[in-house]
């Protein structure tokens, strides 16, 4: 076989490796590209996570304050201390105690909208931290228990507390709301008041169930520092990976 029948075979072969290195070139920058959108849209989703967790502290603080002040105020219900009912603010004390450990709540405002809609589209896998990605799936574990202490609360404190404060005639329409306004804005001089509360606190089953409404206000301010723990750890990891992005 001739030089010349040799050329168009050689030249032919050329031709055939360039288009092929033209379309894995085309490949490569394609991949690269996608690879580079899934990068800025990681950042962007972790961003998005870092204030919604750090927002969730900032409610978790506030919620652990309010549970506190539950506990603060059952425990001055169980230990007066013998305070004088004829005393200025002696119902005024009493008052409020009894509001915060029969009525107050923690708000369940813990947000979960940008992780919850990672999951609902498959994107969390955009996530390359696998640590990250388990500590999200599993934050609503967290979430749940506060649920479940919150309704459990509730349940127990209109099914029981608050009909036996009803039944020793306890003024509930005229005790502050947690923000210092009263339900009727009206001092409360009320003729037989101040034996009302007396009669409260020597109330042996209102004790009982005080008692009983401090096991839960503890066990939900467990359940508080246990999702602050979550959180916190969730926000350290994030920013990390923030810290890596940039």
């Amino acid at each position: 076989m001739t030089d010349n029948q040799r050329t168009p075979w050689l030249r032919i072969g050329a031709e055939s490796l360039a288009i092929i290195g033209s379309i894995l070139l085309a490949f490569m920058i394609d991949a690269l590209w996608d690879n580079y959108q899934d990068r800025r849209e990681e950042y962007e989703i972790l961003l998005g996570l870092d204030d919604e967790f750090t927002r969730n502290l900032d409610s978790i603080e506030v919620s652990m304050q309010q549970v506190n002040r539950v506990v603060d105020s059952i425990d001055f219900l169980l230990n007066p201390g013998g305070i004088d009912l004829d005393r200025p603010d002696a119902i005024e004390m009493i008052e409020q105690a009894v509001l915060y450990s029969s009525f107050t709540t923690p708000p369940d405002e813990l947000s979960g909208g940008i992780r919850d809609a990672l999951l609902e589209t498959g994107k969390l896998d955009l996530i390359r931290n696998v640590e990250l990605r388990q500590a999200l799936v599993q934050w609503p574990i967290s979430v749940n228990q506060l649920e479940q202490q919150r309704t459990a609360v509730t349940g127990f404190v209109m099914q029981s507390l608050l009909p036996h404060l009803s039944s020793l005639g306890v003024p509930l329409g005229e005790i502050r709301l947690p923000t210092g306004r009263r339900l009727v804005d009206q001092q409360l001089s009320s003729e037989g008041l101040s034996a009302r509360y007396a009669g409260l606190l020597a109330d042996q089953q209102y004790l009982n169930l005080v008692t009983v409404r401090n096991w839960w206000a503890l066990g939900t301010l467990q359940d508080y520092q246990d999702a602050a723990k979550r959180a916190r750890e969730i926000v350290n990891l994030l920013k990390k990976e923030i810290e890596v992005a940039d």
